[in-house]
């Protein structure tokens, strides 16, 4: 199956244009992820709100949030989405979560030449795995083990692009474009885990509080 645009075209765009930096693709899969776990809430149960990042070896990577997941139809529509907008700020934010989505996961290709996507719905139905590349193609297929509800996306650095990929750059544009999110972000490599961001951000702390944290008198 196919893209129903030229991505190859908006990749392009995306990389020359609007996104001066290759690394945005974290910033992206963070706001995916937060957007998720918004959506989620929404249908009123209760779960544990995670975005969780991961890097493996061979410049792999993953981003995994317990966010609402995605249907088939869901996918589809993401795809169909790409092609009106190449920019998420161009989206309306309360009523395009799924064109969004789409948007801030085309900036992975910027950095990697396939994007693995393994979701379930929090609405029901199987769980996915959605494989694209930047010629337009993929592939969509069910899942047969067992998928906590969520999306969790797995990347692989194209060429030149590897040190976006290594432990220490990944944690540096986490704790730029995370630091001060609500939604508990955690980095793990080699099993070991620290938390990325703040529990709290300074500015909705007590004074006390906030100069003991942060320092100051």
């Amino acid at each position: 199956m196919n893209f129903q645009v030229n991505l190859q075209g908006v990749i392009d765009l995306l990389s020359n244009h609007l996104y001066s930096d290759p690394g945005v693709f974290v910033r992206e899969l963070l706001q995916n992820g937060v957007d998720a776990i918004t959506a989620r809430k929404k249908l009123g149960e209760p779960f544990d709100e995670s975005v969780k990042v991961e890097v493996f070896s061979s410049y792999t990577i993953s981003f995994t949030d317990s966010g609402s997941g995605l249907t088939e139809e869901d996918i589809e529509q993401f795809l169909a989405r790409i092609g009106s907008s190449a920019k998420r700020d161009n989206l309306d934010a309360a009523d395009d979560y799924i064109g969004q989505f789409g948007v801030g996961l085309l900036a992975c290709f910027v950095v990697s030449d396939e994007i693995v996507l393994i979701t379930r719905s929090a609405l029901g139905g199987d769980a996915l795995e959605w494989r694209g590349r930047p010629d337009g193609t993929y592939v969509i297929k069910k899942v047969k083990r067992q998928v906590p509800i969520g999306t969790t996306v797995y990347l692989k650095a194209k060429a030149n692009y590897e040190e976006y990929f290594e432990y220490y750059r990944i944690r540096g544009l986490l704790n730029k474009y995370g630091k001060y999110l609500k939604t508990p972000i955690t980095l793990t490599e080699d099993k070991y885990e620290q938390t990325v961001n703040v529990p709290q951000p300074p500015w909705e702390m007590e004074k006390q509080e906030a100069m003991a944290a942060y320092g100051g008198s």
